[in-house]
């Protein structure tokens, strides 16, 4: 991306968790998993003694989204020939950095759901459906962003959408 700014340094700090957890619950083996982002810090400084601009928590007008928090998590539910998994995918509430108060100029936080259903017909053919956005989450709208009123490299714009998938492996 070739942006029209010259940037002279940036700052970021935060933290990262990552947990997955696997058992067997009634003969299924299951796996939890969590992953999660704080972003305490995300500062850019145009040129050497410039005032930094913050963007930790914050939605920009062309250079994206920067809430502080994020995470995805989720649940797989398998036996030998099938498996199924349920996933979360969640986006933290923000601010609009271009806009002082009013409507559009913040943001809720979003949480996506999407599901697989998948069975292997034999070793070799694996077939499987699944639905992303399963409940239709919308994109937030907010003022600032070029055209779009959301951020479209942050949020769904699709919907909810369905799939069939199949996997056929050839050879060895």
């Amino acid at each position: 991306s070739a942006q029209p700014a010259n940037i002279g340094a940036e700052d970021a700090s935060g933290y990262d968790l990552g947990v997955t957890y696997a058992t067997e619950i009634a003969g299924y083996g299951a796996v939890f998993d969590l992953s999660t982002s704080y972003l305490d810090e995300y500062s850019v400084s145009a040129f050497p003694g410039a005032t930094p601009i913050d963007y930790a928590g914050y939605i920009t007008g062309g250079r994206g989204s920067y809430t502080q928090w994020r995470g995805n998590t989720g649940v797989t539910v398998s036996s030998t020939r099938w498996s199924a998994n349920w996933n979360m995918q969640y986006i933290g509430a923000a601010d609009d950095i271009n806009v002082a108060s009013g409507l559009g100029s913040d943001v809720d936080a979003v949480m996506y759901h999407n599901l697989q259903v998948a069975y292997s017909l034999t070793d070799d053919v694996q077939i499987a459906v699944g639905a992303d956005n399963i409940f239709d989450e919308d994109a937030p709208f907010y003022v600032s962003w070029i055209d779009a009123n959301t951020d479209t490299m942050t949020y769904d714009l699709l919907g909810a959408r369905y799939y069939v998938r199949i996997n056929w492996r050839l050879g060895n």
